[in-house]
């Protein structure tokens, strides 16, 4: 019975495997043969509790490692893009003021000179119409070419 003991201790019930050897007469040997297992046991138990509560705290140590990544990494990401809308804003304006300055008046007429053009005397405007207009149009094109020769 007692090499079964050995084999089987993490199964064996100490508490009322004692009190029955007890009950039957067993001498003090066995009854400490009895204890030394149940700390046997008492030892794994603990040995299990402790590695679990080591690996449940590696676990956690590990979790924050990479929470703590990711915010790094966001804001890594962030500080890159806020340089980049810094870096578009002001190519933005850039552009804004050159197109102000190829809207402006004053040089676009001192194009126009260059190019040889020059304001009109008066305005001009043309219709244009159906087939029953182009005889129309035709005669009001040949007034105002009178009129520019």
């Amino acid at each position: 019975m007692l090499a079964r003991k050995l084999r089987n201790y993490e199964e064996y019930d100490y508490d009322t495997a004692s009190t029955q050897e007890h009950a039957r007469g067993l001498d003090a040997e066995d009854t400490l043969q009895d204890k030394t297992f149940a700390r046997v046991r008492y030892n794994i138990v603990l040995r299990r509790q402790v590695a679990l509560m080591v690996l449940t705290t590696l676990l956690f140590a590990f979790y924050m490692v990479m929470r703590s990544d990711v915010f790094i990494q966001n804001g890594y990401e962030l500080t890159k893009l806020k340089s980049q809308e810094v870096e578009l804003t002001k190519k933005i304006e850039y552009l804004q003021v050159n197109l102000a300055k190829a809207k402006a008046p004053d040089r676009i007429v001192s194009l126009a000179e260059k190019l040889g053009m020059t304001a009109a005397e008066r305005n001009i405007y043309v219709k244009a119409g159906g087939a029953g207009e182009t005889e129309k149009v035709k005669k009001e094109q040949k007034e105002i070419a009178a009129v520019w020769n």
